[in-house]
């Protein structure tokens, strides 16, 4: 089986990492795993360090000359964005190959989705929530399959000297690793804080992340006078390391196809509190502490609740160790990506 692992994506987005975990365990698999993606970009980047075939390009119109040529020498196509499903599609006259794609957000039910997505042989949704509007858009050849996630040694020292330049070091940090998108409704984690700042103030607040929200963020944060809690941290390399001196992980989204970054928080024994938004309902339920969303007051409360309730933590930290561990490690998800790839290899 020769697979083409598709992405016209150019941030480092909680997609790409995820693409980047299936190429690595395809090829721990030993299967034939060749990838498309844009040249000079985080991925491409970081796939040139290892032993993976790389089919670089500039733009989508050289992604739709490659599939055109070459699309037909691969036995299925798997593509990780909706604008590489669309490239996948619109060359299918050429190729004439299975395509797989793999959901990662809620989608508009319109009549261009309804389209868009009747064109891949497969839809691969990371969560059941996503379910109901792909049904509504009339899949239903749909397998859910999660995210991966992989623990890693983290380096101890370099989160140490975060605090020690942030002078932070008798002060309880509180965390989140989202982009300034609308999706991840910062205005209510801003809002979260200042409802936490009633109750105590021994306590930072670091969100890592960029998007275009950011200067919007920054602004409100210097007329609210929180910029000293609320302290913006940008894009990390490695910022899992920081999980070390985390206190409490929280999550603010109004839309979440699952949320790997809980996942992590999870896997480094951080307790998290979160909105009900999409995926985080499942895999949060019973691990830590969710509240609605655009609910700043309960977001708080749920953060002073895991900073004072020490049996609370620990209870909530044995359990989201549990769920990241059994349900999403890279060789099961593998296998259950391969399953798929065969049943349609046999089917087709």
């Amino acid at each position: 089986m020769n697979i083409l692992q598709i992405s016209t994506e150019q941030m480092w987005t909680g997609g790409e990492r995820q693409n980047w975990y299936q190429i690595k365990g395809l090829l721990k698999a030993k299967k034939s795993v060749e990838v498309l993606c844009l040249k000079d970009y985080p991925l491409y980047e970081k796939l040139k360090k290892i032993k993976v075939v790389i089919h670089p390009v500039k733009n989508s119109l050289q992604a739709f000359l490659f599939l055109a040529k070459y699309g037909k020498e691969y036995d299925l196509l798997h593509s990780q964005t909706p604008s590489a499903l669309d490239l996948c599609s619109a060359t299918r006259p050429f190729h004439h190959r299975s395509i797989v794609h793999t959901q990662r957000f809620e989608i508009p039910t319109n009549i261009l989705n309804r389209f868009r997505y009747s064109l891949a042989d497969h839809i691969v949704p990371i969560s059941k929530t996503l379910c109901p509007s792909l049904q509504q858009l009339g899949m239903k050849k749909m397998t859910v399959i999660p995210d991966i996630i992989e623990k890693k040694k983290l380096n101890h020292t370099r989160a140490e000297k975060l605090l020690e330049r942030l002078q932070l070091q008798n002060k309880k940090v509180i965390a989140t690793i989202a982009s300034f998108i609308p999706s991840k409704d910062p205005w209510t984690m801003v809002a979260a804080i200042q409802e936490l700042l009633k109750i105590r103030k021994d306590f930072v607040f670091l969100h890592f992340g960029e998007g275009i929200l950011r200067s919007e963020i920054e602004e409100l944060l210097r007329k609210e006078k929180l910029d000293s809690y609320y302290r913006i941290m940008g894009l990390n390399q490695n910022v899992e390391d920081y999980f070390h001196i985390f206190d409490v992980f929280a999550m603010s989204s109004t839309e979440e196809g699952l949320g790997s970054n809980v996942l992590d928080a999870f896997i480094y024994g951080v307790p998290v509190v979160s909105t009900d938004a999409g995926g985080l309902s499942e895999i949060v339920k019973d691990c830590g502490i969710l509240c609605t969303v655009k609910n700043p007051k309960g977001l708080a409360k749920g953060m002073n609740q895991l900073l004072e309730d020490s049996s609370l933590r620990n209870d909530y930290i044995q359990k989201g160790d549990q769920r990241a561990t059994q349900g999403h490690e890279s060789s099961l998800i593998t296998k259950r990506y391969l399953d798929l790839f065969t049943k349609l290899m046999i089917e087709k």
